[in-house]
């Protein structure tokens, strides 16, 4: 019986000592300790690898933005590798700013990137930005060895041929490029906004239509077909296409702009200026929605207002004939006919210069290397219409003719103008006054197109 009971007491472990707790305790620490230390010391092995493969995610999605957002967070934890510039150089260039991006190829380089693709990259950038002559003579060999930047290549030269007028070499690369990449919808995107600009809306629509089989979760394709059925007065085809891209933070303003253009001209004009106003509350600072609030305010008859909006959008974009034609009907509206006069003389003049610049383009469609022309086009689009397109026209005509005194006076005028905006236009404004100094220029030719 005894013994019975001694087996059912509850067995009692032996209680550790404080000192080999201290010990357990310390030997875990440090494990720790180690362990921690260790990922910081391979972070660059570890983190940057995963960092990278994000932001190449999101430049396959056409996202730059978080591509940049990713390549950050890659350099605030690690140390700056070779493929973090390259991939900060790619990003930049796919937003247009190529200053950024010749900034980051400098890095690359210092961080011991290899010679190929740091020459790529700048091949795809000179393409891009339209400086073709010093781009093209590298497009056979990039196509024939592509690697995983084929639809990269394809894109870049498509952009650089449409942005120097050469509308039928950007049509062979797009065939080229449907055909190899049968899947990709970026093509058909690219050969839609081609056709638009053509106004040839029939084959645009079908393009776009293309792309969006091909990518149904596509936004772009979605706005673009949008906006050609606005022009084609579909509007009630276009509206629930501009609803389904408000949730895209990157088309969300101009879904507004055209949800807003649409209800106005099928009368709900409240709904209209309710887009409007969510426009301005996501882009605060977008030209294009101050001159919609002034159009709406001066329709109202509210001048004031109207005043306010358009006035604030020439401060942005001082060219844009549409804005200068608002206000002087506002300023007329509300008695200042003088005033109103200095605006109107801008809109007679920059429709002048536009007649002048159609027969231009048709001059260099036909004929893409006049100089002469090049240069003209180029001071038409700098003071009356888009500059960032002026400049490339510049840029084209000095690829076939780097001593044109005219071209190069234009270039430092503008960038001179910029050099308060952007520190960085002085270094282009200094490379091209080199030139009309006949002093001995820069031999690497920085990327001439405007910073947004």
């Amino acid at each position: 019986m005894s013994s019975l009971l001694e087996t059912s007491q509850p067995i009692v472990e032996p209680q550790a000592s404080p000192g080999r707790l201290q010990k357990q305790w310390l030997l875990r620490f440090t494990i720790a300790i180690i362990f921690v230390a260790t990922l910081v010391w391979a972070r660059t092995l570890w983190w940057s690898p995963i960092i990278h493969e994000l932001a190449r995610r999101a430049l396959n999605h056409r996202d730059p933005a978080a591509a940049l957002h990713w390549l950050d967070l890659a350099t605030a934890f690690a140390p700056e590798v070779a493929e973090t510039a390259i991939l900060r150089a790619h990003a930049h260039r796919k937003r247009g700013d190529l200053l950024k991006a010749a900034a980051a190829l400098d890095r690359a380089r210092s961080l011991g990137t290899t010679r190929e693709r740091l020459e790529r990259e700048q091949w795809l950038a000179m393409a891009q930005s339209g400086q073709m002559h010093e781009a093209e003579p590298h497009l056979t060999k990039m196509l024939m060895d592509p690697g995983e930047d084929g639809e990269n290549i394809c894109e870049a030269f498509t952009l650089g041929y449409l942005r120097t007028q050469r509308h039928g070499q950007a049509l062979q690369i797009l065939k080229a490029w449907m055909a190899d990449w049968p899947h990709s919808a970026i093509p058909y995107l690219m050969r839609g906004r081609l056709r638009t600009l053509q106004s040839d809306l029939q084959q645009a629509e079908a393009d776009f239509r293309r792309a969006i089989e091909l990518a149904p979760e596509n936004r772009e394709a979605r706005l673009e077909l949008a906006l050609v059925l606005e022009r084609s007065n579909r509007l009630r085809d276009a509206v629930p296409l501009f609803e389904g891209c408000l949730d895209d933070p990157l088309l969300a303003t101009r879904a507004q702009l055209g949800l807003a253009a649409c209800l106005k001209a099928l009368g709900d004009n409240a709904r209209a200026k309710s887009y409007l106003q969510q426009a301005a509350k996501v882009s605060p600072g977008n030209p294009e929605v101050l001159r919609e609030l002034g159009r709406t305010a001066l329709e109202s008859g509210d001048y004031v207002a109207a005043s306010r909006f358009l006035e604030e959008a020439l401060r942005i974009i001082p060219y844009d004939d549409e804005t200068h034609y608002l206000l002087a009907q506002t300023m007329r509206a509300a008695g200042n006919s003088e005033a109103a006069q200095t605006h109107f003389e801008f809109v007679r003049r920059a429709r002048t210069a536009f007649q002048e610049l159609n027969l231009l383009e048709d001059d260099l469609r036909k004929h893409p290397g006049q100089t002469s022309s090049l240069v003209r086009a180029g001071e038409i689009l700098l003071e009356f219409s888009d500059p960032d397109e002026g400049v490339v026209r510049l840029l084209t005509a000095l690829d076939h003719d780097p001593k044109h005194q005219q071209a190069r006076r234009l270039l430092v005028e503008y960038y001179e103008r910029r050099t308060a905006q952007r520190p960085e236009f002085q270094r282009l404004a200094e490379f091209h006054r080199a030139w009309l100094a006949n002093e001995e220029p820069p031999v690497t030719r920085p990327s001439g197109k405007p910073i947004d």
